[in-house]
């Protein structure tokens, strides 16, 4: 479930492949993105860490998670699959 406090750390995800400028943004000038999306400090933490267990803290959608993944792995589209990643997320939290 959404909430307020995690609606903006998923909407940035959400939209980080959506629009190329989110994108750079990601990769290049993260502190504007997350003023972009008001971002409060425990989420922006969250997204520098990334990481499971640091993403959930601040509400990621587990699937959201996986774009974060892809954004700031360049490698990770080549392996990731919705398949491979449940079951971490099952076995995980």
């Amino acid at each position: 479930m959404t909430t307020s406090h995690s609606r903006g750390v998923n909407a940035l995800l959400q939209e980080l492949f959506a629009d190329p400028a989110n994108l750079h943004a990601m990769i290049h000038d993260r502190q504007a993105l997350y003023d972009r999306y008001r971002l409060s400090p425990e989420q922006r933490a969250a997204l520098d860490e990334g990481g499971q267990e640091a993403l959930s803290s601040v509400g990621a959608h587990p699937v959201l998670q996986m774009h974060h993944f892809m954004a700031t792995n360049p490698a990770a589209p080549d392996f990731v699959s919705v398949k491979a990643y449940l079951p971490l997320v099952k076995r995980h939290g």
